[in-house]
């Protein structure tokens, strides 16, 4: 989301650096604010309250009136200095180069070698300048080029509007290109937080009815550590095989597993035995009486008759709903602020 959150953050740095990310996560074993701080939950201070989805608060129009809305769960959105964060460093070879290269060691998901870049984090801090320990803010500066930084091009950005439909395991997307970026007191350690689990929370502030399913097969491998992204998202536009790198203790010996991933999103669960869709913990209910279970419904679960084979008379061209999906020809046709996207 752009706009007036952009007049919030100061954006310095190299000139190469024009744009700058903020994503969030929090990742914690609460994840809903003290029920007194928000009127979306229950004046109930039992911590196993979930907010109703008919109370739940929608996505505002602007920017700065989403990160207020954000403010009680994850606290006052930082500063953004880009001088202050770690350099994507570029290698070719394995020698680190300062010029941007045709081609480098580890390019980033769309395949360049962008010098310039950086990524930084840190700990979340409440309204009352308290540290909130189970909130963390990465931000990304992301290298646009001189060309860029000449015609004014900058701007910040939150995950959210349809972020989530390739953010899909949590807010951080790894690669090989933004983990080169290692926190300076702690080599070991990518700036980018590894924070994912099949079980952590991720939810969208005001999304209560967002589909943030992933596809969970029971044995496999690629769902043992974290949940399974739907692998023709971001890796596809850059041509680039997640199993030359993962798992990252013996890249490609997943190769089976990840086959199996990506069978069942191309086919739908409906359509793959032994798969089927898993939403993420979050605070979301149908209604106030469903805080009784262990796990929350979230509204995101729709029954597979809603991934079904596109229309006969289908056409790509014609204006749609956001959130309907079909599937045709191998390709899942989403749509996405009103017109459809394929994938």
């Amino acid at each position: 989301m752009k706009a007036k959150i952009a007049s919030r953050a100061h954006v310095t740095g190299s000139r190469y650096a024009t744009i700058a990310l903020l994503l969030i996560m929090g990742c914690g074993q609460e994840v809903t604010p003290n029920p007194a701080d928000t009127p979306a939950a229950s004046d109930d201070d039992d911590d196993d309250e979930c907010i109703p989805i008919a109370e739940a608060e929608p996505l505002p129009a602007t920017a700065s009136a989403y990160a207020d809305l954000c403010e009680p769960y994850v606290g006052v959105t930082p500063t953004v200095d880009c001088g202050d964060g770690v350099a994507v460093p570029i290698y070719v070879d394995g020698v680190e180069v300062f010029d941007e290269p045709a081609s480098c060691d580890n390019p980033d998901f769309k395949g360049s070698c962008p010098v310039g870049s950086r990524v930084g984090r840190e700990q979340g801090v409440a309204v009352d300048g308290s540290a909130m320990s189970d909130v963390v803010w990465a931000w990304f500066c992301r290298s646009q080029g001189p060309e860029s930084l000449e015609t004014g091009i900058a701007s910040v950005q939150m995950i959210g509007g349809e972020c989530s439909s390739c953010h899909q395991s949590d807010p951080f997307i790894h690669t090989p290109w933004i983990d080169q970026a290692r926190l300076p007191d702690d080599p070991s350690q990518p700036v980018l937080p590894e924070v994912a689990g099949p079980e952590s929370p991720y939810w969208v502030v005001g999304g209560a009815d967002w589909d943030r399913r992933t596809v969970h097969i029971e044995g496999n491998g690629c769902v043992s550590c974290h949940r399974a992204p739907d692998p023709s998202r971001i890796l596809a536009y850059s041509g680039e095989d997640v199993n030359d790198f993962m798992p990252p203790p013996d890249p490609g010996s997943l190769t089976t597993d990840h086959a199996e991933i990506a069978v069942c999103y191309a086919a739908g669960p409906n359509q793959t035995e032994g798969c089927e869709w898993v939403s993420p913990p979050d605070p979301y209910c149908e209604n106030a009486d469903s805080s009784d279970d262990d796990t929350t419904d979230t509204g995101n679960d729709t029954d597979d008759d809603d991934n079904e084979a596109c229309p006969d008379d289908f056409d790509p061209t014609e204006p749609c709903t956001n959130g309907d999906k079909c599937f045709l020809d191998g390709t899942w046709w989403v749509c996405e602020n009103g017109t459809w996207t394929a994938y």
